[in-house]
């Protein structure tokens, strides 16, 4: 509004979350339908652009036009200054000329995708469409709704759920009410196509889909069953629209069909078994070893040959976690001993590293021994 020294900007802060919630407060401090309101919806708006920009990696700049298209961000108020202005119009040209629409192969992609599954269920069409982040879900379903064809042409009518009291901006929230509500439309028919994140995988009862589309890159297997789990319909369909270079759909059926693998054949009664066989087993070695804890005069000429002799027989893990010099000059460590029945650690301090190191395995090896004589070796 052209005053000098009362816009404190939050771009010294390092969470883009803060930039929106900053712009947030301070529109909701101005007066009502006043310029410095006005400004500040607008940093809001552009804030979230800004955030979902860094969030994709830069890959969905269509997305995040159709954000600013949505919510008025390239709305001139006429007395902004020139710059701004410039910068306004400098990314809008960014839209295609047809009366400001996006043109992204992604969600051309993703219109076909459902006008032909709509076209082939008719009316017992439903729809889910998974996407990774909760801004994400709200512009796809702004966009599906906002196009007449969908609604009017083909019938495909959506709404959005994300986590139960979540913010999607500081200004568009989800409320456990509002999501319930859409799920119980989505059971009715009322809609036919929700477009969520994860969050429909924890504790809503969401009713099956005969078509599942996973908007965004799966993550893990988790996710691939989780997708697969939601077209369990008969005659349902599952499409990636997109995959991770370095976790393809292969590469995760693969190991999805590992981990399954090995759920089937897990025996708890047999595993228990080897448990018990491999715990005696140790043992047996610690049982075998014990001349060496008893041998005091060897262990106080050579604390740390003996301790590694132990820990070979015994096939245990003998490592050093931390090695210091403290400021007066002497040295400090820590050595731990990990075998399967027991864990110990040794503190030692001395003028040479050779020193302090021997110190910690006095340590440990006088506790071993304590443990053997409680044990009765």
């Amino acid at each position: 509004d052209g005053r000098k020294g009362e816009f404190l900007s939050p771009l010294n802060q390092i969470k883009l979350a803060a930039w929106e919630e900053y712009a947030f407060q301070m529109s909701r401090k101005s007066s009502k339908g006043s310029p410095r309101q006005n400004l500040y919806d607008l940093l809001e708006i552009w804030y979230v652009a800004l955030r979902m920009v860094v969030q994709s990696w830069e890959e969905e700049e269509q997305l995040v036009l159709q954000w600013l298209l949505i919510n008025s961000g390239f709305h001139n108020e006429g007395w902004f200054s020139y710059n701004l202005t410039i910068s306004l119009e400098s990314v809008e040209r960014l839209l295609s000329s047809d009366a400001h629409t996006i043109k992204s192969q992604k969600i051309s992609s993703l219109r076909m995708i459902l006008t032909d599954k709509k076209k082939a269920k008719g009316v017992d069409f439903r729809g889910i469409i998974f996407v990774q982040q909760r801004i994400t879900a709200y512009v796809l379903c702004q966009y599906l709704n906002k196009n007449d064809d969908f609604f009017t042409k083909h019938g495909i009518r959506a709404e959005y759920v994300t986590a139960r009291n979540s913010k999607i901006t500081p200004s568009i929230k989800m409320t456990p009410s509002e999501a319930t509500r859409r799920i119980e439309k989505f059971r009715k028919g009322d809609i036919n196509v929700i477009v969520a994140t994860s969050v429909i995988e924890e504790g809503l009862d969401v009713p099956e889909a005969n078509v599942v589309i996973s908007y965004d890159c799966l993550k893990d297997t988790v996710e691939l069953a989780q997708r697969f789990g939601r077209a369990r319909q008969k005659e349902s369909s599952l499409t990636l629209m997109t995959e991770r270079r370095d976790r393809p759909l292969a590469v995760l059926k693969d190991a999805k069909k590992l981990q399954d693998n090995i759920i089937k054949e897990f025996d708890p009664v047999q595993t228990q078994k080897t448990l018990m066989s491999r715990q005696q087993s140790q043992l047996d070695r610690e049982r075998a070893a014990a001349p060496l804890l008893a041998n005091r005069a060897k262990i106080e000429r050579s604390p740390l040959e003996s301790l590694n002799i132990y820990a070979a027989k015994t096939k245990a893990v003998l490592k050093t976690e931390s090695l210091d010099q403290s400021q007066d000059g002497r040295f400090r460590c820590k050595l731990e001993y990990v075998a399967m029945s027991r864990r110990m650690d040794g503190l030692g301090v001395g003028a040479t590293k050779k020193q302090c190191k021997h110190e910690a395995a006095l340590c440990i090896l006088k506790k071993l021994r304590d443990s053997d004589e409680r044990r009765g070796h």
